[in-house]
């Protein structure tokens, strides 16, 4: 058996009910379940035969990133949804939002995609912050910007 077909049985057997619920410049964002965490959990799945950097060692697969699902959806979802949000609404998710970008902002690090799409809510309500593709972090001898891998 291939290691990606062994990679693949095994991602077969730790996640089940696999549903898209997102599509990003990047990749596919699927809902699942973690049978080992036994919990339900995102799957952002990059092709990355499809990307256009040369990663060719890697590049005859798919990366699979898991992290928390977050039933809340993003606050993009809230607009598009229904009625605007009221203003006690928007005041909470800018505090939390920004007391985000503080932190970031503290570890020497720059998000440079906030927006809508990439502020997400827990189903309680807490905001968090994704996608750092293109997050930047500043060195400390100059101020210029070097990519993140």
């Amino acid at each position: 058996m291939s290691d990606s077909a062994s990679m693949a049985a095994a991602i077969e057997a730790r996640f089940s009910s696999r549903d898209l619920i997102g599509r990003g410049s990047f990749g596919d964002v699927y809902k699942g379940f973690d049978k080992e965490l036994n919990k339900e959990v995102a799957i952002k799945v990059i092709d990355l035969e499809e990307a256009e950097d040369d990663i060719e060692d890697i590049q005859k697969t798919k990366l699979w990133i898991v992290m928390e699902y977050m039933a809340g959806g993003s606050v993009a979802d809230l607009l598009q949804a229904g009625p605007p949000l009221d203003e006690m609404s928007i005041s909470c998710i800018l505090r939390d939002l920004l007391h985000a970008i503080e932190y970031l902002h503290s570890e020497g690090k720059i998000h440079r995609d906030i927006k809508a799409a990439n502020i997400l809510l827990t189903e309680s309500g807490d905001v968090k912050v994704a996608d750092f593709g293109v997050s930047a972090q500043l060195t400390k001898t100059m101020s210029r910007r070097k990519v993140q891998p």
